[in-house]
């Protein structure tokens, strides 16, 4: 019935058999609809990739940002307790923690 409210049919009314044999002769014939394109090899793989990542949570952080890869972070143990890296419009800076011992908070350097 959904189909038909559009075709002026109220909701409720029930339309004639000469009209449903005509709305249904006006389908169009499935072997005459064009095909869709098939996948390429290197699609099909693409796609199950796609799904695997999507679906499949990581199990490490490997996981390297743009943004990280351009500034670098520090490879050493520095005496400051920042460091900021500039690289066009990114910046990144960190800055040094505390851990908690038992007792006080430590110092902690970076990195």
């Amino acid at each position: 019935m959904a189909s038909l409210a559009g075709r002026g049919f109220v909701s409720g009314t029930l339309p004639s058999d000469a009209t449903v044999a005509a709305i249904d002769t006006a389908a169009p014939d499935p072997s005459s609809l064009p095909t869709p394109p098939t996948m390429t090899r290197l699609q099909s793989r693409l796609l199950v990739a796609n799904t695997q990542v999507s679906l499949s949570p990581p199990d490490r952080a490997d996981f390297l940002h743009a943004c990280l890869c351009q500034v670098g972070l520090p490879r050493k143990q520095t005496d400051s307790r920042t460091f900021e890296r500039h690289s066009g419009h990114i910046s990144v800076l960190l800055e040094a923690g505390k851990l908690w011992n038992g007792s006080e908070w430590v110092d902690q350097p970076l990195p």
